[in-house]
């Protein structure tokens, strides 16, 4: 989740995340980017300031850019975390499906 300073929450990761993804992820992993000098690109040119999500998304800026150009290492990581939630959310619900 994308969270910018005039308090539009979205963008790009909107189309990268599920919503249902986003109601089972972790509140404590977020990224204030204006405090974390990799990330600090994202305010300056699109005004975002701050990302919640999966450990890896804010916390390795490689990762995050890796999943926007489609990398393939980037993208089997993200889908491992999601299949993750996946299992996790099922499991929560009843529809355990692995």
């Amino acid at each position: 989740m994308i969270v910018c300073s005039d308090g539009a929450i979205g963008g790009a990761t909107s189309a990268v995340l599920s919503p249902l993804l986003l109601g089972a992820i972790d509140p404590t992993h977020a990224c204030v980017t204006g405090q974390v000098r990799d990330y600090q690109r994202l305010l300056e040119a699109f005004g975002i300031t701050a990302l919640v999500g999966y450990d890896a998304l804010v916390s390795d800026y490689h990762h995050y850019v890796g999943i926007l150009e489609r990398d393939p290492v980037q993208l089997q990581r993200f889908f491992a975390a999601k299949q993750s939630v996946d299992k996790w959310q099922n499991a929560c619900s009843g529809d355990d499906l692995s």
